[in-house]
């Protein structure tokens, strides 16, 4: 394969270090040949070697990006919502969430690269929209609008209309968690016509987030992650939070991952 053809692999960092599962992310996609562009808003420990380093203030100011981290979870994932799709309009490559495994090259063409992660969830944590794609539209105008996004429940939309008549703020940070994450996406993959372009439940989510921790355990081994149709392998930030330093079981398929991309536990 020629890996000149490949894609770019664009990440966000808001934090001072990389820990084991991010530098395992990086490694995986640069040992399949991809180029690794990683954005950071300063200094960051532990960046391997060969990963280029780029200023995460091309596409968002510090003060942006603080005025996002939501309000009940204390989370930059909006933040990090936002920037992929300003990232994406810049036709800069795909945009990849860092607790992603590359298992083998990722040479999809297209317009409009994303996968299922359920029967009924298109996820956007590994993502490529063209510019021009009227779903990348949609969801920076949605953004920016202060609207009630109409992908969340009825009774989700029924208080943010009640808050809204009593004049409270309805910026994105004070919308419910995830609002413009897969929900978003999926609804708006499907009213632009192209869900059915979504990439099958293995290429990028064989590993279920039901069973995200289980990845640690050496008895952990099912059908699903021997499948010759997988490019990713989503290890499920939020899953295995607390867990990300716990060094996994001899024989486990994580401690595999480690041994096979060079990461240090």
């Amino acid at each position: 394969m020629n890996t000149q053809s490949l894609r770019d692999i664009n990440m966000l960092w808001i934090g001072d270090s990389l820990g084991p599962v991010e530098q395992l992310s990086i490694r995986s996609y640069l040992a399949a040949g991809h180029v690794v562009n990683l954005f950071t808003f300063g200094f960051v420990h532990g960046v391997p070697e060969h990963t280029t380093t780029l200023s995460a203030n091309e596409y968002m100011t510090d003060a942006e990006y603080r005025a996002l981290q939501h309000r009940k979870s204390g989370s930059f994932s909006l933040a990090a919502d936002l920037f992929r799709y300003r990232l994406l309009l810049n036709d800069a490559g795909f945009w990849s969430d860092s607790d992603f495994v590359c298992i083998r090259p990722v040479d999809l063409p297209g317009d409009n690269v994303f996968g299922w992660e359920s029967e009924t969830h298109i996820a956007n944590g590994f993502l490529y929209l063209r510019p021009e794609s009227p779903v990348l539209k949609s969801l920076l105008e949605y953004f920016q609008s202060r609207k009630i996004p109409p992908w969340l429940s009825s009774s989700k939309r029924r208080k943010l209309w009640l808050k809204k008549a009593l004049g409270l703020p309805m910026d994105p940070a004070n919308l419910p968690w995830g609002s413009f994450g897969p929900r978003a996406l999926t609804w708006l993959a499907s009213q632009h016509g192209v869900a059915e372009q979504g990439q099958p439940v293995e290429r990028f989510y064989a590993h279920k987030m039901a069973d995200a921790e289980r990845i640690f355990e050496k008895d952990y081994r099912p059908q699903r992650l021997q499948s010759t149709d997988i490019m990713l392998v989503h290890l499920w930030n939020e899953r295995i939070r607390s867990m990300k330093t716990r060094v996994p079981e001899p024989g486990s398929i994580l401690a595999e991952y480690y041994e096979r991309f060079g990461t240090p536990i």
